[in-house]
């Protein structure tokens, strides 16, 4: 499985145009940082773009082998003409679409019932309304951390109410948490995909 960023506290050392930060410990960092804001100080910088990179995960059945990629999206210009096309996430900033790919294989020599892969929504990041993808499968939500799933529409979360009560409320995409794929059968050496998509916030 792939990682792109991991959830780090760095000291770092920015040159004067604020443009460009050495980590002593790492290569350096190209940060978008307003010059206007930053100086040449010794800053501490909690970059927290890790949780961006989060794991899936297969219940039900040993035998399903799971690798996630990750993309975003970028226009370019082709022809005279802006298009967009997905690219290997290797830099992320607030405001970019990312597409995460989980592509499954059964290695078993028989065929795997049942099967759930389940992925969390990266934190700092909310769901792309429709974009969860996968050709054969049942696709559910949740926004109570994974406690419950339900299909988009019929999903709810837990508020406080006045008096020290709870109530359910229906949810929408932005306050999806975890996203479930159902999978009856993956027949041996069988391989497929699913994905879905966040905005970084």
């Amino acid at each position: 499985m792939r990682t792109l960023l991991n959830k780090i506290l760095l000291s770092v050392n920015c040159n004067e145009g604020g443009l460009s930060c050495q980590n002593p410990a790492r290569d350096t960092l190209n940060v978008n940082l307003n010059p206007k804001r930053w100086t040449k100080k010794i800053m501490l910088i909690e970059l927290l773009l890790s949780a961006l990179i989060a794991p899936a995960f297969a219940v039900a059945d040993p035998n399903i082998q799971l690798d996630m990629q990750v993309a975003k999206e970028v226009t370019i210009e082709e022809s005279g003409q802006q298009v967009t096309r997905w690219v290997d996430a290797q830099e992320v900033l607030p405001g970019e679409k990312l597409k995460y790919t989980v592509r499954y294989v059964n290695l078993g020599d028989e065929p795997a019932t049942q099967v759930r892969i389940e992925n969390p929504i990266p934190e700092l990041s909310v769901y792309v309304t429709d974009s969860a993808a996968g050709e054969g499968t049942t696709i559910v939500f949740s926004a109570d951390g994974g406690a419950q799933y339900s299909s988009p529409e019929q999903v709810t979360y837990e508020v406080a109410v006045f008096g020290g009560g709870k109530d359910r409320r229906l949810a929408t995409a932005e306050r999806f948490t975890n996203i479930r794929w159902l999978i009856e059968q993956v027949p041996p050496g069988s391989t497929g995909e699913v994905s879905f998509q966040v905005l970084v916030q």
